[in-house]
């Protein structure tokens, strides 16, 4: 007899209808709390997607290969990684494995009279099977032991109804599977060598009745047993039990094992093992990474306590896996502020979950609600996004945070020092309260006239900015910027008074109508003015003129990037930008494309273009400039733009040295100005200001002389925190531009 699986062996015909009948009500029970998941989620508003379509499929399938099948993000913890790998991979197996054992017996074998599972596929399947359930095993042990031994910070959550129990039943569950599982082979097999030996595969299935063929199949597929290594070794356990033994507790077991795993089924939709379906729901579907469009047609706030969020929005809050990655690196939290991404999200999941549930328990409006959702913790947040690079299944909690701060601003609910900077904003299109006509009084001390783009046709308009047209340090390194252009010859010139703050902070503060103003207004002076890219120093104006004015690129007319000699006016018909985006006002383009290999993208950051001059041997190097430095990755040029390279390329084709702080990239530390935060006070008591943290970070490296910047926030908050902590002589802050500028050039002043 060919060896086979037993399937239903031991098991009386009333236990497997039984079973049936269950499996069904369980299957029914997870669709219909799925789809009362998924009116929760159509609550939301509308969130604009990329359309379906060839290159989006791609993009999800890469998504579930980097983030799912190998949680790309886990690897920096190798004992999460471990841990993930074990569960994920041995539910997946298992799970897979069942459903090839019922279509090879309801279908192969009760339709076709075939078998699937029979010889060689019937061993390999074994053996993977037993691997499958060594790795769950291995995997649930080490969560057990990371949730209720070593007890990691990161893995609290706010206290509310599910958490206290949730951990322990999921584990206990899928524990109490896998053992019975193993426990089980081993019991049949033991049966099976017993018949064997009893010689009942001697006989014919002609002369046997049901049970006799599935003793039979039993018997024969003992011979397959060392390729059940587990199980074989587990049979050796039950060598001292006799043949009515072994079927008692083989069927007790058996029982006890399904039950198991319906209720582990059965728990899925109605506590956090949801993420099961919704963290798969979130990773590959496709979302823009975008704040989403504030519509003034619908409250901003739901209950007195939601936001209003799209459903995209609904979706991520119940994929949350409360790891905790987030708030490990969050550096309010660090702080010592009184939030954490992670509390935010699982309070909001809270809420949500009262809409699925309405006897979901009230005591989580007492508890998270207040202090994870307050507006003491939803104004901490610096939108630095360094939650959202460390996010295993891609929440975005920044963009959950503006849509709480939105009815905070609605009901005037504003942190210190907001109320003065928007009415600043408003009236002057600042946030210094100052004259419109003195944005461009740095030119002023220029040895050399700055083009008015207003009146006349530019290659590049520059979008100077708030900090590097008002504060006096930034300034500097504004004309420092200003003398480097014109050393390469470009054809460049700005805005002057019809110039106003780009809007990116106002946006993330939660002011959406101030915004629009702001962004309307810059548009309106984009289309009257003719030139072919912008320029920008101010990674906060790069992000948002490149990711949310809806810019459009030029025809590819005009003269190239760098000239000895003004070119003519090449036409506005060659700027169509403004226009364009004014009549569709936009809400988030998806991720932000990389500039690398585009030779001519639209909004540059200056040290891009600085590289690209370098390149082109229009800027060139006359003095090397052999200093030991670190440079700090801007949040708004780095983790939302991608832009790392260019920065570092620079420092190195003058003669710097680099040497990287252990937080670099898109693991850099935020310099605590982002998300309207440098115009908010900070609350007394707080652990270390970000800023000091992040050159404490640069100090440890030891033998750098230079902390270098590429954003005048960063000048700012850097040479502050420099000055608190009494480093002055032991550590520079200084702008990519300025040391540019000592290496092309003695003649060009720039900031010492």
């Amino acid at each position: 007899m060919v060896p086979s699986r037993p399937t239903f062996w031991n098991i009386p015909a009333w236990s497997e209808i039984l079973q049936y009948l269950l499996g069904a009500g369980v299957v029914v029970f997870i669709v219909w709390v799925v789809i009362r998941h998924i009116r929760c989620w159509r609550k939301g508003t509308r969130e604009p997607v990329p359309r379906l379509g060839a290159e989006v499929l791609k993009q999800a399938l890469e998504r579930l290969a980097r983030f799912v099948l190998t949680p790309q993000r886990l690897q920096s913890d190798p004992y999460a990684f471990i841990t993930h790998l074990g569960l994920f991979w041995g539910m997946v197996l298992l799970a897979l494995g069942t459903a090839i054992a019922t279509i090879d017996w309801d279908v192969f074998h009760l339709i076709f009279g075939v078998r699937l599972l029979q010889g060689a596929f019937y061993r390999v399947f074994e053996l993977v099977l037993d691997v499958a359930g060594v790795a769950l095993l291995i995997g649930l042990v080490l969560a057990v032991v990371r949730r209720y031994v070593l007890r990691p910070s990161r893995l609290t959550v706010p206290q509310f109804f599910g958490e206290s129990w949730e951990s322990a039943v999921i584990l206990g569950l899928l524990l109490l599977v896998t053992i019975t599982g193993f426990l089980i082979e081993g019991l049949r097999i033991q049966a099976g060598l017993m018949l064997k030996s009893a010689a009942v595969i001697a006989n014919t299935p002609e002369n046997m009745g049901e049970e006799g063929v599935r003793d039979a199949t039993a018997a024969a597929a003992a011979s397959v047993a060392p390729w059940s290594p587990v199980g074989n070794l587990v049979a050796t356990i039950f060598r001292g039990l006799d043949a009515s033994s072994l079927r008692q507790a083989h069927l007790v077991l058996w029982w006890i094992h399904a039950l198991a795993a319906f209720a582990f089924l059965l728990a899925i939709p109605v506590t956090k093992a949801n993420h099961l379906i919704t963290a798969f729901l979130n990773v590959i579907l496709p979302s823009s990474s975008e704040l989403p469009t504030a519509s003034p047609t619908i409250k901003q706030r739901i209950d007195g306590v939601l936001p209003s969020l799209t459903w995209r929005q609904r979706l991520e809050v119940s994929a949350c896996t409360a790891c905790g990655k987030c708030q490990e690196v969050c550096p309010a939290h660090r702080a010592g502020y009184a939030f954490t991404p992670k509390g935010t999200v699982w309070a909001t999941r809270g809420v949500l979950m009262r809409e699925v549930w309405p006897w979901w328990p009230a005591t989580a409006k007492a508890s998270e609600e207040h202090v994870w959702l307050n507006k003491d913790a939803i104004w901490s947040c610096y939108t630095c996004r360094a939650c959202e690079v460390q996010c295993p299944v891609l929440v975005r909690h920044t963009n959950l945070v503006v849509s709480y701060r939105r009815p905070l601003v609605d009901e005037s609910a504003l942190a210190d020092g907001l109320q003065e900077v928007l009415q600043n904003l408003q009236r002057y299109g600042n946030s210094f309260g100052q004259s419109p006509r003195k944005r461009a009084d740095w030119t002023k001390g220029l040895p050399f006239a700055v083009k008015n783009a207003n009146k006349e046709a530019v290659h590049y308009l520059w979008f100077v900015g708030d900090y590097t047209s008002y504060d006096a340090r930034a300034r500097e390194v504004t004309q420092t910027i200003a003398r480097i252009f014109n050393a390469a010859g470009l054809d460049y010139g700005i805005l002057y008074e019809k110039e106003k703050n780009a809007g990116n902070d106002v946006r993330r503060i939660g002011e959406e109508g101030l915004f629009e103003f702001l962004r309307d207004e810059n548009l309106r002076a984009l289309e009257s003015a003719t030139w072919q890219a912008i320029v920008t120093s101010d990674p906060h104006s790069y992000h948002v003129l490149r990711n949310e004015y809806g810019l459009k690129k030029p025809s590819p007319v005009g003269p190239p990037a760098s000239t000895e000699k003004p070119h003519e006016a090449v036409g506005k018909n060659s700027n169509t930008v403004a226009s364009q985006a004014l009549a569709d006002p936009p809400g988030g383009n998806g991720h932000p494309a990389k500039h690398n290999g585009d030779a001519a993208p639209l909004v540059w950051h200056v040290s891009e273009l600085f590289w690209e001059l370098l390149k082109s041997g229009k800027l060139t190097v006359a003095k090397k400039l052999d200093r030991r430095v670190t440079y700090h990755d801007p949040c708004y040029l780095g983790r939302y733009n991608e832009v790392y390279d260019a920065p570092r390329a620079v420092l190195e084709a003058i003669g710097c040295h680099v040497v990287e702080m252990p937080q670099h990239r898109e693991n850099s530390y935020c310099c605590g100005a982002g998300g309207g935060r440098i115009w908010m006070k900070d609350r007394p008591g707080i652990r270390e200001r970000p800023a000091e943290t992040r050159v404490k970070e640069a100090l440890s490296l030891g033998n750098v002389e230079d902390l270098v910047v590429a954003c005048p926030k960063d000048l700012v908050m850097f040479q502050d925190a420099v000055k608190s902590l009494g480093a002055e002589d032991r550590l520079r802050v200084i702008d990519v531009a300025s040391l540019l500028a000592q290496a092309i050039s003695p003649d060009i002043k720039s900031q010492d």
